[in-house]
């Protein structure tokens, strides 16, 4: 998980609130006190629980709250196991290992700077870590000993049946395992990263990792099985081969009973790590300090529909609330059969039911019965003596809404007095709503899910004479996310720089990306209008422009060429000759900093660059020549390299006329000056490259 950590750091300001109330599924979130990044959990026992992160961060839960401990570390702790409750183990960020013996946290020598990414402790003296670079560690009771792996796939989880019988995941569909002797590569069929493995037995093993994969070994081979999510998964625990949790990204929980089935979380924060001391008793961490608590609650019956019915009547019944999972009973009262039923899911049960000829008029409670105890909702339905007209629905207005906002929306039709349930279908909640006094207007308050699904919505309305469905009477559009501009709009390649991003509805952004060689160190919304994104331009970096692109849970968007990165400047310090005289010849040497790449050297009007070489990066050898003609005086010298611009040395080079002499050579000044010239012309001639070439 460590691969993940940047997006950690920079998520966690952004991070979604978790209910306060739980969830319906039974997720109820608890109070870590800290906004760091959970990673890892575990325990001893229900009252005996640890949970590690960002930081260095150790939590530790006694069956009342979370209190931090001292572990005397800052790094990340990305994963940590107990052989039992006074011997924990650990491991984190540059090979850091710590571990608890009832009293304190220790750190402990592991012999490796690589992460460590999971750990597994089958007992105190017998203890495996893994991590980056295919590191994998062994602990006697002494000290830890590395063991070769063969591989060098950065390796993320672990998990052991005996301490002659573990398999370890990563990277590239990654599977080894360990007979107590060496590790031998597994095939699975895959090559997504893994990211957690748990087996119920050593013929019953899952692996979990990006993009919703889960492969399962039945003791001879592995095989890919789908759960039908697309989300990354972090994490797996379980008790038995049939009851096993799955946590992942946007607070995905997904539970196996002989099928997967997608849990409601309550959070949209990602979620890391997963462990338990029973099926009912099973603990969740993840972004933002999330904590989150399962157990089996109480049912919660909230409404009933249709909520009356006459004698002799047989109707369908819808009961919606919370925590109905297993229900065993549900009961109408004296006078009304309930002659079978069916839970749908946790926040839904529909119950056949048939009303006795001599029922007792008026309202009696509706009770739903589960494991966890029973509730009931008074006077959730009434036998009445005649049934009465049914509502219906002609219009609504206005007949859409955009996701992630609220509005009033008014019914219109007939008969709606008395309506009980108002309803837009998946994705879109009705807070309130109030019907008018002649019964052809319900005006009604919904909200529509940030991530509800775009399309048309049909709305129905139910009353005391039954229910009536509009088809189509409400569209849910997408809140579409865009750029207006990015500034500064460039950056040099080393900068480190705070960059604004102006546009429409950013408050919905969860990603930034400036393309290669740009790393988003953190972002933050400041409105809905504006964003400050902190960017790291890296030395590898390619000049040039690149989109900036935003991910919304809806779509992405792209700005074109909406930031540009600028090479360094070439600079001259200086010039090995200054001057030179009419009709001359001669090589110069400039010397400067980042003289890579160099397309041009310019001595100015009247001299000609012949030709010149490249020493990297910090000179230029050139070959010039001085017009006769050329006009006497000083001249700018400029270099121009292809990625970082052009340098100009003003008047770093002069132009002198012609020397004269009236002296006479002797016979052998002048052979010797003969000698010298020939020479000169010679070295000058000699074989360059022309033009830079």
């Amino acid at each position: 998980m460590a691969a993940l950590l940047a997006v950690f750091v920079s998520v966690v300001p952004l991070l979604a609130p978790v209910s306060a109330d739980g969830s319906p599924d039974g997720w109820a979130p608890h109070e870590s006190g800290t906004t760091l990044a959970l990673y890892g959990v575990c325990g001893g026992s229900s009252s005996e629980v640890f949970a590690c992160g960002y930081g260095g961060i150790i939590l530790r839960h006694d069956g009342s709250g979370w209190n931090p401990m001292t572990t005397g570390v800052t790094s990340p702790i990305y994963s940590l196991s107990c052989a039992s409750t006074d011997s924990v183990f650990a491991v984190g960020n540059a090979g850091t290992i710590v571990s608890y013996n009832g009293t304190s946290w220790n750190q402990m020598v592991s012999g490796t700077s690589n992460h460590l990414n999971a750990v597994w402790a089958a007992a105190p003296d017998d203890v495996f870590a893994v991590g980056n670079v295919g590191t994998i560690l062994h602990y006697d009771g002494l000290s830890w000993s590395p063991l070769a792996s063969g591989t060098t796939s950065h390796l993320r989880g672990i998990w052991a049946a005996s301490p002659t019988d573990v398999f370890a995941v990563g990277n590239g569909g990654t599977i080894l395992h360990y007979d107590g002797i060496s590790w031998t590569p597994m095939s699975c069929g895959v090559r997504a990263k893994l990211y957690g493995v748990w087996g119920a037995a050593p013929d019953e093993v899952l692996a979990v990792g990006e993009g919703g994969t889960i492969v399962r070994y039945d003791g001879v081979s592995w095989v890919e099985l789908s759960c039908g999510v697309v989300d990354s998964l972090n994490g797996i625990w379980g008790t038995s081969k049939n009851d096993i949790f799955v946590v992942g990204g946007n607070g995905l929980i997904l539970h196996y009973d002989g099928s997967w089935r997608l849990m409601n979380s309550g959070t949209l924060n990602v979620l890391y790590g997963v462990w338990g001391a029973s099926s009912l008793d099973v603990h969740a961490v993840g972004a933002g300090g999330t904590i989150l608590h399962y157990n089996d609650s109480p049912p919660v019956v909230t409404t009933v529909a249709p909520n009356r019915g006459c004698p002799s009547e047989t109707l369908s019944v819808v009961i919606t609330g919370s925590n109905l999972s297993g229900a065993t009973v549900v009961d109408f009262g004296v006078g009304v059969t309930v002659t079978g039923f069916t839970v749908n899911s946790a926040t839904q049960i529909t119950a056949d039911i048939s009303i006795a000829a001599g029922a007792t008029l008026g309202a009696r409670g509706v009770s739903v019965t589960t494991p966890g105890g029973t509730d009931a909702l008074s006077g959730g339905f009434t036998v009445l003596a005649a049934p009465p007209v049914p509502p219906v629905v002609t219009d609504v207005v206005p007949g859409s809404g955009v996701c992630g906002t609220g509005l009033v929306v008014v019914i219109t039709g007939s008969n709606l007095s008395g309506a009980t349930v108002v309803d837009f279908g998946v994705g879109v909640t009705v807070t309130g709503f109030e019907v008018d006094g002649s019964g052809t207007q319900i005006m009604a308050s919904i909200t529509i899910d940030a991530n509800a699904t775009p399309g048309r919505r049909d709305v129905l309305v139910e009353t005391a004479g039954g229910s009536t469905v509009l088809d189509g009477g409400l569209a849910v559009l997408i809140r579409f996310s865009y750029i207006t501009d990015v500034s500064p709009g460039s950056g040099m390649i080393g900068d480190t720089l705070d960059v604004v991003i102006s546009g429409e509805n950013l408050d919905a952004v969860t990603a930034v990306d400036f393309g290669a060689g740009i790393e988003v160190n953190s972002f933050g919304v400041t409105s809905a209008s504006q964003m400050t994104v902190r960017i790291i331009i890296k030395a590898d970096a390619k000049a040039g422009y690149r989109d900036v692109t935003i991910v919304t849970p809806w779509s992405n968007y792209s700005h074109l060429e909406g930031f540009a990165v600028r090479a360094v400047p070439p600079g001259v310090v200086s010039i090995s000759q200054t001057a030179g005289r009419l009709g001359q010849e001669i090589m110069v040497t400039i010397e400067g900093t980042n003289l890579v790449g160099v397309t041009r050297v310019s001595f100015g009007p009247g001299i000609e660059v012949e030709g010149f070489d490249m020493y990297p990066p910090s000179s230029v050898r050139v070959r010039i020549r001085i017009a006769p003609d050329a006009e006497i005086g000083t001249r700018d010298v400029s270099v121009t390299t292809a990625p970082g611009g052009t340098y100009v040395f003003e008047n770093a080079f002069e132009i002198e006329g012609t020397e004269t002499s009236t002296r006479l050579w002797s016979p052998i000044g002048a052979a010797v000056g003969a000698v010298l010239i020939a020479i000169s012309v010679i070295m000058l001639r000699r074989p360059w490259r022309a033009n830079g070439h």
